[in-house]
């Protein structure tokens, strides 16, 4: 199905450049909307990001420590 502002019934140059403007400002209006979102988006995944780095970093450590200090263990952090 072709959009209504695709349909040209005659071919008016005038009616052609303002069909062209407003998709232009359609386009423009919709690249803004979603820089928006993804500014949005991104500012809560970096907190968590940030927060889910801090907890594997502490894993880590722990997991260092008690393979430095039990090395009959394995090498995960299981035990």
């Amino acid at each position: 199905v072709v959009p209504w502002r695709f349909r040209t019934r005659t071919r008016n140059p005038r009616w052609e450049k303002s069909l062209l403007e407003q998709l232009q400002l359609e386009q423009r209006l919709m690249e803004e909307e979603n820089k928006r979102k993804k500014a949005f988006l991104t500012r809560p995944l970096s907190k968590q990001t940030q927060a889910e780095a801090v907890k594997l970093s502490a894993s880590r450590r722990s997991c260092r420590f008690w393979t430095t200090r039990c090395p009959a263990t394995s090498t995960s952090c299981a035990g």
